[in-house]
């Protein structure tokens, strides 16, 4: 399933995948690159789980496989795992 949804910062509508499709997905890739996803990845890796404010929580926690692609702009605010 799929909506649209609009964005003030864009001033535009974008479609986007709701939930239900992600989870029910074999693999679902994600990307976030450049310094404006560093604090919302860091959020979602480390924050209290809030899927209302951040829905790619669910998909991170819930889904069956997830594989992160992330620029060192977007990863730079994550704590360092050894």
């Amino acid at each position: 399933t799929a909506a649209a949804v609009w964005v003030p910062k864009l001033n535009a509508h974008r479609v986007t995948l709701l939930p239900r499709a992600l989870l029910a997905a074999r693999a679902t890739l994600v990307l976030a690159a450049g310094a404006d996803k560093a604090q919302p990845l860091r959020d979602v890796y480390e924050g209290a789980y809030d899927p209302q404010r951040l829905p790619i929580q669910i998909i991170h926690r819930h889904a069956r496989a997830v594989d992160w692609y992330v620029d060192t702009a977007a990863a730079g605010s994550l704590k360092r795992r050894a």
